[in-house]
């Protein structure tokens, strides 16, 4: 009997750990049966259909006139992709520095907003052009436009 007396036999702060447990325990079990249960209804096929395509064409509505309406990715010469745009500029054609040109001047030369951005960041990380050939290096400036 001693044995079954000291194996049971806790100290105050095992007993209130053990009080703590058996609580949270309880909580648990017994707290989800306060929420009932969510079920939704399945779909109706249907409908669901029609909402998606009234809102393909809005979206739709919405596009026609813009600008900068995305129409998926082009392959270059170079086997990379790059995002095409309606929108495009007529490069122009000027000697330039890539260490000190700003933005506004690549986007003249025809480099999309993002490419700059690209460019821009790579030259505030410290980034410098020693020959002609790093500027073809950078991975936004496809064979074309360095031609």
């Amino acid at each position: 009997m001693s044995l079954f007396k000291e194996w049971f036999t806790h100290n105050r702060s095992e007993r209130v750990g053990i009080t703590a447990l058996a609580c949270i325990l309880m909580l648990v079990i017994v707290i989800p049966s306060f929420f009932p249960e969510r079920r939704f209804p399945p779909e109706n096929t249907e409908e669901l259909k029609l909402r998606i395509d009234a809102f393909h064409a809005e979206l739709a509505k919405a596009d026609v006139g813009g600008d900068h309406s995305f129409t998926g990715y082009a392959n270059s010469a170079n086997g990379r992709l790059s995002a095409s745009t309606n929108q495009q500029t007529e490069p122009e054609l000027f000697y330039f520095d890539p260490n000190t040109c700003d933005s506004a001047s690549f986007c003249r030369m025809g480099f999309s907003p993002k490419q700059t951005a690209v460019i821009m960041r790579y030259r505030a990380k410290g980034g410098q052009f020693r020959v002609k050939e790093d500027f073809k290096k950078m991975f936004v400036v496809s064979d074309e436009m360095y031609a």
